[in-house]
Formats: C-alpha cells, sequence, structure tokens
C-alpha cells in the first residue's frame, strides 16, 4: 500500500491515463494543423494562468473568458478535421483485420 491505496488501483489509474494520452497525442500529430491549433489554445491557457497570478486588470479577466469558452470553439472550429482525423485513426486500427493466407497456388488447389 502507498499512501493507504493498493497499488494494484494506482496501476490500473496509470495504464488509464497512459492509455488517454497515448490516444490523445496520436489524434494530435495525425493533422498539423490540430496540432498547431492544440498548441496555441494551450499558449492561451497558459497566459491566462500567468495573468491571473500576476492579476492584471484587463488581460487577467478577457484571457480567463475566453479560456472557458476555448474548448466549444475548437469543437466548432475544427469539426472538419476532427471528423477527418478520427476516421484516418479508425482507418489505421482497421487496416490489419483482413487474414490473408497461402498463394494463388494453393487457392486454385483449394477450390
Amino acid at each position: 500500500m502507498l499512501f493507504d491505496i493498493p497499488i494494484w488501483k494506482i496501476a490500473v489509474d496509470a495504464y488509464f491515463v497512459w492509455v488517454l494520452v497515448f490516444f490523445l497525442v496520436k489524434f494530435l500529430v495525425s493533422n498539423k494543423r490540430m496540432l498547431s491549433i492544440a498548441v496555441s489554445f494551450i499558449f492561451v491557457y497558459l497566459l491566462a494562468y500567468i495573468s491571473n497570478i500576476l492579476d492584471l486588470l484587463i488581460s487577467a479577466p478577457i484571457l480567463s473568458y475566453l479560456s472557458e469558452w476555448m474548448p466549444v470553439l475548437m469543437i466548432v472550429i475544427m469539426a472538419p478535421d476532427i471528423r477527418r482525423s478520427l476516421e484516418v485513426v479508425w482507418k489505421a486500427d482497421n487496416r490489419n483485420e483482413n487474414l490473408v493466407m497461402g498463394s494463388e497456388k494453393t487457392k486454385q488447389n483449394i477450390v
């Protein structure tokens, strides 16, 4: 037990987080436009955090309001790219489902 939490719970939790991060990174890297917009959103969130820490009068309220609406903006603006990226990820995972066995000669001998 670590911090009164069973080790198996920590391991399962770490695995879930790893899978989530892996698929998120795979999704973002699959499209350069998505990656650049995600980086710019992270930059805006970082600026909002810094402006709140420094208690800036004008930029703190504007950036906090903007950071509240950023997820909605990303979904609305990037809907076609999100759909395309999900299709690419889905097709890449389903590509190896076909089973090819034997050669053409083997197929002819069976028939």
